[in-house]
């Protein structure tokens, strides 16, 4: 369209309409003798409309002039004369007709200008969008492709693209679903909107050979004839690579950070990621680990259930031979290593007899991409992704989401091996504890009863006794006793984390009675500035509970609120009915509090509060007493305040009903 501009202006268009007028008048001259010419205004009316569409009305009306004035010449070589009369009408008639044809020539000049400004207009606006847009007649042929749809099809400008077939275009890619699957060819949009769908839309993956895939939205909408057939259809493709990859990475990395997030074996961790990554990264992956004498292949993944047969196949039988992919170049390096294009050569280089080239030349692989699996400082192993499929390839943010996918996953064999020692460390603690309680018990029984002994014959020997020695008995017997106690609650924290049931004896206990002997006994054991009160609303409870055991996790809670009392105060503690036929003991405290991010774990074992720092225990109390109470199929709450105190309560099924205690038979 360009060529067909003028070059001049509408003034500059007066020597173009001349010399048009001149050129028609030369050629008229040189075919008057060779033929007989009874048309004077021969190529008048061409040469007018010419000049007019060329230069415009002005210089088409000059042109008529001259044509008139030449024709004219041509009609009357000799001037006027009688004769010459109705020549002059066939003169007008002809300036008439041609200034017509010069002012219609002018007008449709200036429609096609407008016509094609407008062009130009909503050209340069489709070439400024992101979005592709195409037009495709009922024939399939692209008749309009502005720059960004040419560029989503490979294509360096949209001339390339325009006259061609839609169906020639679309050869050049593997069509795929958003979920990677090949698409239907009814389901793209412009077929769609040819059979009369209104405006359909479809997202479709565009794989290419040898480029990275790419999506895009496809609408389309077409337009029809006054009869409702379809004339055209304008296809609209946005771009929306850059979410899909971002979504791909985003949804990827959820999966990794699930299987990491819980503590199994090394071997199932790395299996599981190596299914998490095939086919969404690659067609298939392999894990090396390293080892004391090389690289251990311990995971293998692929998409085709029919091929991974064949990968298993070469982790079971070559796991040492280190395999195909860069896996011991990135762990030396401690960098992503790309093989870009697999030779023979290579694929015989890694094998590690001729059983194991044939198969390793069987799986088809094309290239390779390694990552580190990096531990702190240290490199523990390769994840190696390959591509069997032609056309696909890894590009620079394929490189970078499995590196990231690498360091996640050695973040998670660290956490596990980590987990595996911590777990090794507390079964050796266990089992330690187990046994020196159980090696303890019989010293301290036999402590226990020398004094018991001791101060017996002291006492019945008749003579006076200082009091400052049968005291001293008394403390040692009931320093033993504390200690026998102590030794049982370790045992029991012992026998809990292993994940066994206590052996616990059952009898009916008062619990009023318990409760009021274990403050008793607190009591007498108080630093100067607390004080134990005790209130009861019930003069007797009856449960069915090892009573021995109750009596440890009563101790655990007078002894945990004196020593989170720091500053002294009133302990107060209290026995009540609770409705339903329970009975509750509540041991309140004016001490430090609880934070409230720490109530949720408080009967953890092991877990202290951040506010407990400097205080002594080892947080095995609580949840061994939780657990015990659990056990005689009763429950211990809290609920606290910082800076206010603690209130821990627990709550005991009654065996006999408060009301038949005092009924008479």
């Amino acid at each position: 369209m360009n060529a067909l501009r003028p070059a001049t202006t509408w003034l500059g268009g007066y020597p173009f309409a001349a010399a048009i007028a001149v050129l028609w008048a030369g050629l008229r001259f040189v075919l008057e003798p060779i033929i007989d010419l009874d048309a004077p205004f021969l190529l008048s009316e061409p040469a007018v409309a010419l000049a007019a569409w060329a230069s415009g009305f002005g210089p088409g009306l000059l042109a008529v002039g001259l044509s008139a004035a030449f024709g004219f010449g041509f009609l009357v070589p000799d001037g006027f004369s009688a004769e010459t009369g109705p020549l002059v009408g066939r003169l007008l008639v002809f300036v008439v007709l041609g200034a017509g044809i010069a002012w219609l020539a002018a007008a449709l000049r200036r429609l096609w200008e407008e016509e094609y400004a407008r062009r130009q207009e909503l050209s340069a606006i489709l070439d400024s969008i992101a979005d592709g847009v195409t037009v495709i007649d009922t024939n399939g042929v692209v008749r309009y492709a502005n720059e960004a749809a040419a560029r989503q099809m490979g294509r360096h400008v949209a001339d390339d693209v325009v006259g061609r077939s839609a169906a020639e275009l679309a050869a050049d890619f593997e069509l795929l679903d958003a979920d990677g699957r090949p698409l239907d060819l009814a389901r793209l949009p412009t077929r769609r909107a040819m059979a009369g769908e209104m405006t359909p839309e479809e997202t479709v993956r565009f794989r290419a050979p040898g480029a990275a895939d790419q999506w895009s939205i496809v609408r389309a909408r077409a337009i029809r004839n006054a009869d409702g057939r379809p004339r055209l259809t304008v296809t609209a493709f946005q771009d929306v690579t850059g979410l899909k990859r971002s979504e791909r990475r985003l949804a990827l990395l959820a999966e990794i950070g699930a299987i990491v997030a819980v503590p199994t074996e090394v071997a199932d961790t790395l299996q599981r990621v190596a299914d998490a990554v095939v086919p969404s990264l690659a067609d298939a992956c392999a894990v090396d680990i390293v080892e004391a004498d090389g690289m251990l292949r311990v995971a293998v993944a692929h998409h085709d259930a029919g091929v991974r047969g064949r990968w298993e196949e070469e982790r079971r039988r070559w796991a040492a031979a280190g395999g195909l992919g860069g896996g011991r170049l990135v762990v030396d390096s401690g960098a992503p290593v790309h093989q870009a294009d697999i030779s023979d050569q290579m694929v015989a280089d890694a094998a590690h007899d001729d059983a194991h080239l044939a198969l390793l030349r069987s799986l088809g692989v094309r290239s390779t991409l390694s990552v580190p699996l990096p531990i702190r400082d240290e490199v523990v192993g390769a994840m190696t992704l390959f591509i069997t499929s032609p056309g696909r390839t890894f590009d620079a943010d394929d490189v970078t989401l499995t590196a990231e996918v690498g360091r996640r996953t050695g973040a998670a064999i660290d956490a596990t091996r980590m987990l595996g020692e911590s777990q090794r460390a507390v079964q050796l603690r266990d089992e330690f504890m187990a046994i020196a309680s159980h090696d303890m018990r019989t010293p301290l029984a036999s402590v226990r009863g020398y004094a018991q002994l001791l101060r017996r014959r002291l006492m019945a020997g008749g003579q006076p006794v200082e009091a400052p020695l049968v005291d001293m008995v008394d403390r040692i017997d009931e320093s033993a006793a504390r200690l026998t106690r102590m030794v049982a609650e370790f045992l029991d924290a012992s026998l809990i984390r292993g994940g066994e049931q206590l052996t616990l004896e059952i009898e009916p206990t008062d619990v009023v009675a318990l409760m009021r002997e274990r403050v008793e006994e607190h009591r007498g054991q108080l630093t100067k500035g607390h004080r134990l009160v005790f209130t009861c609303e019930t003069a007797e409870a009856i449960v069915r509970v090892d009573a021995g055991r109750l009596a440890r996790v009563l101790d655990n809670l007078l002894t945990n609120a004196v020593k989170f009392s720091p500053d002294a105060g009133e302990i107060i503690v209290h026995v009540a009915p609770r409705g339903d036929g329970f009975v509750g003991v509540d041991v309140s405290d004016h001490g430090i509090g609880i934070e409230p991010g720490d109530l949720p774990r408080i009967f953890d074992t092991g877990f202290r509060g951040a506010n407990a720092t400097g205080l002594p225990g080892m947080g095995l109390g609580l949840s061994g007493s939780r657990a015990v109470v659990q056990q005689m199929d009763g429950t211990i709450t809290v609920s606290s305040e910082v800076g206010k105190g603690s209130t821990f309560t627990v709550t005991l099924p009654i065996a006999v009903p408060v009301g038949e205690l005092f009924a008479g038979p």
